[in-house]
């Protein structure tokens, strides 16, 4: 998580995951468009969830977040096999972090 944190906080600034983000340091971006959108389309309402989705997904979880794709490359570039292995062991279930409680309310809602 060390080699990726600066661009795991970078995302959470720009709020660029669809899941999860925040839009409250890109507003001062956001609302704007909003707000020209609301004025000259105020009937434009976009399937299924109207402007402000539809604004989040063009200008935060596009425009904000396609440049970040090389910037997490980067990240990786003078990987060695051994940091590789390391890595790909990091991801194995049993060196997860198991998030009973948050399984067990979703398990709820689903039967």
């Amino acid at each position: 998580m060390e080699r990726i944190r600066p661009i795991l906080e970078r995302k959470a600034r720009l709020g660029v995951d669809a899941w999860g983000g925040r839009d409250t340091e890109v507003q001062h971006i956001v609302a704007p468009i909003e707000q020209t959108l609301q004025h000259e389309f105020p009937d434009y309402h976009p399937f299924p969830f109207g402007p402000k989705r539809h604004i989040a997904q063009l200008v935060r979880h596009m425009l904000l977040a396609e440049p970040l794709v090389d910037v997490f490359a980067a990240c990786f570039k003078d990987v060695t096999e051994q940091e590789i292995d390391e890595l790909m062991q990091s991801f194995e279930f049993k060196n997860c972090v198991q998030r009973t409680e948050l399984a067990q309310l979703l398990a709820s809602y689903a039967a």
